[in-house]
């Protein structure tokens, strides 16, 4: 499967930066994944062992981790061992019938899911304030435009809001299937370190 999508983020003035994103995957332990972004550039390859990754820039800047936040739909749903969920509570919202859940710490609630009622899509994570605590850099994402891709149902538009501002989103523009392996799935020593597996 190879996914294209464009990038955008939004300065402190409100200005649009852009960017490209790829995605080309074969396999939990074989995949290729591109981000040019500005002049930032981060390529990883996944094998078996993890990923290698080679950057332009001795340190990730903070919009990529936020990038990384949206990219990645599967960190959205991910419950800790330390962790339990809320009760389901229904909600409508935009003419949307949704059930949504807390995910919880002990004394704390990190998150918010709200799942479209029709067909159990992840719509929107939301992320509270903590007592005593700065507000977080994403107050919520927000994930629309979704195509049935493989049986399963993709968001190709996601927004990460602070304080109901839009400050990134990511737009698929294509989803296609691969038949023939990249070579670029090989790193012969252009690679840096060594990662960890997701």
């Amino acid at each position: 499967m190879l996914m294209q999508a464009e990038l955008q983020v939004f300065d402190a003035k409100g200005s649009p930066v852009h960017g490209d994103y790829t995605l080309d995957w074969v396999s939990p332990s074989k995949w290729r994944e591109e981000i040019r972004f500005g002049q930032y550039e981060r390529l990883r390859v996944g094998d078996a062992k993890g990923y290698w990754q080679t950057t332009g820039l001795s340190y990730q800047p903070q919009i990529i981790f936020q990038l990384d936040t949206l990219l990645h739909l599967k960190n959205a749903l991910k419950v800790r061992s330390k962790q339990s969920l809320g009760k389901v509570k229904n909600r409508g919202k935009a003419g949307l019938r949704q059930k949504c859940t807390e995910v919880k710490w002990t004394k704390a609630t990190e998150r918010i899911m709200c799942f479209d009622d029709a067909n159990g899509t992840l719509v929107s994570v939301d992320y509270p304030r903590g007592e005593n605590q700065n507000p977080p850099e994403i107050s919520r994402i927000e994930y629309t435009a979704f195509n049935a891709v493989g049986g399963k149902l993709v968001p190709y538009e996601i927004r990460a809001l602070r304080d109901g501002k839009v400050i990134a989103a990511v737009k698929v523009l294509e989803i296609t299937k691969t038949t023939d392996e990249n070579p670029a799935f090989h790193c012969t020593g252009k690679c840096g370190v060594l990662g960890t597996m997701r």
